[in-house]
């Protein structure tokens, strides 16, 4: 591993490469990746500003993405509803056509009994007939 143009080798170096701190070593800084005792006051404010700064982006840039994927969001949940909506419909509509055919067949059904009966009828005068 190489930091800063020195070669570490264990974790132990990583304490003696330019003032970094040993991860976990528990430091004060909120940043760990520096010291700020290490330098000068007019350095650490302009480091300071440059993370500040960072955060700002960074917040923004979530925040952007969050906006985003809400608006994403909400044309979907749209767009589902509206899907909804048709499917919705086209079962009505499924459900209208179901019934008339279902009347047809009764009606079929008992034109059906009524020929048949009627033929039933006709059956002993067409006996007479023959």
């Amino acid at each position: 591993m190489e930091r800063d143009g020195e070669t570490v080798k264990t974790k132990d170096d990583l304490e003696t490469v330019k003032g970094y701190p040993k991860p976990g070593s528990g430091t004060v800084s909120p940043y760990a990746s520096f010291r700020i005792c290490n330098k000068d006051s007019e350095e650490a404010k302009v480091e300071e500003e440059d993370h500040q700064t960072l955060k700002a982006v960074l917040l923004l840039a979530s925040e952007t993405s969050i906006n985003a994927r809400v608006g994403a969001d909400a044309v979907m949940q749209s767009s589902l509803q509206q899907e909804n909506l048709i499917l919705r419909q086209q079962l009505e509509a499924i459900f209208q056509e179901n019934s008339l055919l279902k009347q047809a067949v009764v009606k079929q059904k008992r034109q059906q009994r009524e020929t048949e009966d009627q033929s039933q009828e006709l059956q002993p005068l067409r006996k007479m007939i023959t």
